[in-house]
């Protein structure tokens, strides 16, 4: 597979997750912190001394990507709120806010231009339809097991049916009813903040080509399917793909994440202050986290579908049919496998999603099991 390190940030992407930060009161000193916690006795001397001059930069550029400018443009705190507060889903807990659903969800990253971007989320969404951003917000996609009958149903059922508070999905609702007005209010909300933005991106020029260089030593000597498994502790091939993207977040600086597309490629997104030696460690797990899964486990009919896709991939119907169950039992099946991270779920071909067991996860409950059990 070809790796192609991307030196470019994508302008709204990071606008987003900057005003995410500041809405949802999460500074850089907080993720790093987190990080330094967790490697600081890995880096060297000089490493931390760099670590130390970046967060130095983030401070500065906050200072005047943020603070000033909202000293200077008095944006309406409403309307931040209304886009920027983040709700959690569950049972997974994974948060989301409306710009990151209107926006991230039809994000091309190969465009830097903030203009550009919301022209093709628009087009996007025009092409795609009402139904694409709820059908992405359950888990990605992957927690709907009969697409077709789901995007049969109304708008508002759709809705109902994700795995967020009452106030999301109202107002996703209202977005969605009259995308074109609330996407041109959010991108005029944005772009003073943008083009402060891009003003000051010089000063992250020494950390981008340390990026750069850092990640292409990295792939020289790796592949994709290891970096998923050390950095997010994710058993998955991408053996379809023929090019993966690595892209640098600024401001999710302690985040990594990887997904696909339709077209072949794969998107990894890094955070500027993650380091190669890094690895998604794991703590022991306690009673709580280890008894939901056993008695996942204990469930005859799960436990037949870990053993159906324990050496292959297999779509929901599929499932059904060969497993003698109904569509709705599998979904439900598959959401609580999915919730304990005991399956990988994979889109494609037109977006069907396709599940393997998580090797990596069930040798880790076992390993969990012998250290409460046998010492």
């Amino acid at each position: 597979m070809n790796v192609v390190i991307q030196r470019t940030p994508n302008i709204t992407g990071e606008v987003i997750q900057m005003l995410t930060q500041y809405v949802g009161g999460v500074s850089m000193e907080t993720m790093a912190g987190k990080i330094w916690e967790k490697y600081g006795a890995e880096f060297s001397e000089s490493e931390g001394d760099a670590f130390r001059r970046q967060l130095a930069v983030f401070r500065e550029v906050v200072e005047r990507c943020v603070d000033q400018q909202m000293a200077e443009t008095a944006p309406d705190q409403a309307l931040l709120q209304f886009y920027f507060r983040s709700y959690a889903s569950e049972p997974a807990g994974e948060s989301i806010n409306l710009a990151q659903s209107m926006v991230l969800t039809f994000l091309n990253i190969g465009i830097h231009d903030f203009d550009a971007q919301f022209r093709y989320v628009a087009k996007a969404f025009r092409q795609r339809g009402q139904s694409y951003i709820p059908q992405e917000l359950c888990s990605g996609g992957m927690g709907i097991e009969d697409l077709e009958s789901y995007l049969s149903k109304p708008l508002v059922q759709q809705l109902q049916e994700l795995p967020y508070p009452p106030e999301f999905k109202w107002n996703l609702n209202l977005v969605l009813l009259d995308f074109d007005r609330y996407l041109g209010q959010l991108e005029e909300l944005l772009r003073p903040f943008a083009a402060a933005l891009e003003r000051e991106l010089r000063l992250f020029e020494p950390a981008l080509a340390q990026f750069e260089a850092r990640w292409n030593g990295y792939f020289a000597s790796h592949t994709t399917e290891e970096f998923a498994g050390q950095f997010l502790n994710v058993d998955q091939s991408y053996g379809q793909a023929d090019t993966a993207y690595v892209i640098p977040w600024i401001f999710g600086g302690n985040i990594v994440g990887i997904d696909t597309d339709d077209e072949g490629h794969v998107y990894a997104h890094v955070g500027i202050l993650i380091q190669p030696f890094f690895r998604a460690a794991r703590a022991p797990a306690s009673l709580d986290q280890i008894c939901p899964k056993l008695r996942a486990l204990g469930d005859e009919s799960k436990f037949e579908i870990l053993q159906y896709i324990a050496d292959k991939k297999a779509y929901g119907i599929e499932l059904a049919n060969e497993l003698g169950l109904t569509t709705a039992t599998i979904s439900k099946h598959m959401s609580a496998l999915r919730s304990y991270g005991l399956i990988n779920a994979e889109k494609k071909d037109n977006n069907r999603v396709y599940f393997s067991i998580n090797r990596t996860a069930i040798v880790d409950l076992l390993d969990d099991i012998r250290s409460c059990l046998i010492r």
